[in-house]
């Protein structure tokens, strides 16, 4: 027993080690790979690359900016949800819209790039109507926030998140089924 315990203990010390050995060896790669494509030569973050995208890879952009405007969403309404039970300040409340607002607004200028190709432009379109539309959303919210009155009745601010909801749904509907339309140009 004591043989099988010493081979076991063994055995996994070098299971241990090969998968130590291999983070950081994966690790080491994404500091020694270059930033940019060679094939392309851009940032998915700067102009260039949101052009690009649009153009090369409109669903994966697509989804980029779908999360993005999830994640921007989800920030404020928590950060409001605070505000009317008194957790935070109407300075932090309005921070908070400010920065959802410049968030949206740089997920706007992706969707409304030139060179999205003709199958997925409507889905284009109907995203950019919900982000402008999200705009609406915050300068609802902004103007509760302002008033100061923290039982306010929110139904516009329902009712404008309801309409946000509808046109990324008609979006979604609107994808190219076709593979083909996803892939970049020969």
């Amino acid at each position: 027993m004591d043989d099988t315990a010493a081979l076991a203990s063994k055995k996994g010390i070098i299971i241990t080690a090969v998968i130590a050995a291999g983070i950081i060896g994966t690790s080491m790669l994404i500091w020694l790979l270059p930033q940019h494509s060679p094939s392309n030569g851009v940032n998915i973050t700067d102009k260039e690359g949101a052009m690009a995208d649009a153009a090369n890879l409109p669903a994966d952009n697509l989804s980029f900016v779908y999360t993005q405007h999830n994640f921007a969403t989800t920030d404020v309404e928590n950060s409001f949800d605070k505000w009317t039970k008194g957790e935070i300040s109407t300075n932090d409340m309005n921070a908070a819209i400010s920065t959802a607002r410049s968030q949206l607004d740089a997920l706007r200028k992706r969707v409304d790039t030139p060179g999205v190709p003709q199958p997925w432009q409507e889905s284009y379109s109907l995203y950019s109507q919900a982000l402008a539309k999200s705009s609406s959303y915050l300068d609802e919210m902004k103007r509760i926030v302002d008033s100061g009155d923290k039982n306010a009745d929110h139904t516009t601010l329902n009712s404008i998140k309801g309409e946000i909801s509808s046109l990324i749904d008609r979006a979604i509907k609107t994808f190219p089924t076709s593979t083909t339309t996803n892939s970049p140009p020969t």
